[in-house]
């Protein structure tokens, strides 16, 4: 009835033609993976890595021939034994031409410059996503990190990314990052995952940061200042080391992830995590 060629029996939304499908990742509706940052990048500093949890979970409304027309990014701060006032984003390899609109961020004032499609200001390659230009401003900071706070339990939101039907292939890849304390150029991101155009250059290679030959931000030691795990996972405490809380994590790491891949369903200190 909507006119998209889709059966009504196979069509997710039989009363509208620009939208046929969904998908998600995690693939499972309702569950949630986790990112996890440190935010002493290009150093390890105390390497808890809780000073940003965020679960995740991804949904892709596609239509009728299967590209993408909204990304729904649903974020949930989990935890932030940050003192610094970062904030978060995420950067899909497609032109920002691609971003016809984006909702659903969060920021506490002006501080980050945006498009008119509501994309940040920048390379016209590349389309970054701020979610929190400010998260210690928005949320606060240092909370669900020590046993003698109560826990805050913080809301959900939903960042939609309105897209000019791009293929699927071209925006499964998110890349996740924080940027240090307000300082734009200052972005950690996971291992391997290339820098926005905004970050600043001087920081590669400085203090524990070995990053070379096209892998961006690996330590030294082959650690990451961010992690994506294919879970629900709980964080550590403040000033617990993750090598030692997550004993399979060494292993993982210096292995290029191909020993342990499950080492985070293995952990020291169980009554410590949230």
């Amino acid at each position: 009835p909507d006119g998209d060629g889709i059966l009504s029996s196979l069509d997710q939304f039989p009363d509208d033609p620009s939208r046929a499908f969904i998908a998600y990742y995690p693939a499972d509706p309702g569950t949630w993976n986790t990112y996890f940052f440190e935010d002493y990048w290009p150093n390890l500093g105390d390497y808890d890595f809780n000073d940003l949890v965020v679960k995740y979970q991804y949904e892709y409304y596609l239509n009728a021939n299967n590209e993408v027309v909204d990304l729904v990014a649903h974020f949930w701060v989990r935890a932030s034994g940050a003192s610094f006032a970062n904030g978060f984003g995420f950067k899909l390899d497609i032109p920002n031409a691609s971003v016809l609109n984006v909702t659903g961020y969060v920021h506490s004032d002006t501080s980050v410059a945006l498009n008119a499609n509501k994309t940040e200001k920048g390379s016209s390659d590349e389309a970054v996503i701020i979610v929190y230009n400010n998260l210690r401003a928005s949320l606060g900071n240092m909370f669900n990190v020590k046993h003698d706070q109560p826990e805050v339990v913080t809301a959900p939101i939903a960042v939609r990314v309105y897209l000019n039907k791009v293929k699927q292939a071209d925006v499964s890849t998110v890349n996740p990052f924080i940027f240090v304390d307000q300082d734009r150029g200052r972005e950690a991101h996971l291992m391997g995952y290339a820098p926005t155009s905004k970050a600043n250059p001087d920081y590669f290679g400085k203090g524990d940061d070995d990053s070379n030959g096209g892998v961006y931000y690996r330590s030294k030691q082959r650690y990451p200042w961010g992690l994506d795990v294919p879970s629900d996972v709980r964080h550590l405490l403040e000033t617990i080391d993750f090598t030692i809380g997550y004993p399979d994590f060494v292993k993982w790491a210096e292995s290029g992830g191909t020993l342990h891949q499950d080492w985070y369903r293995t952990n020291l200190y169980t009554p410590a995590l949230y």
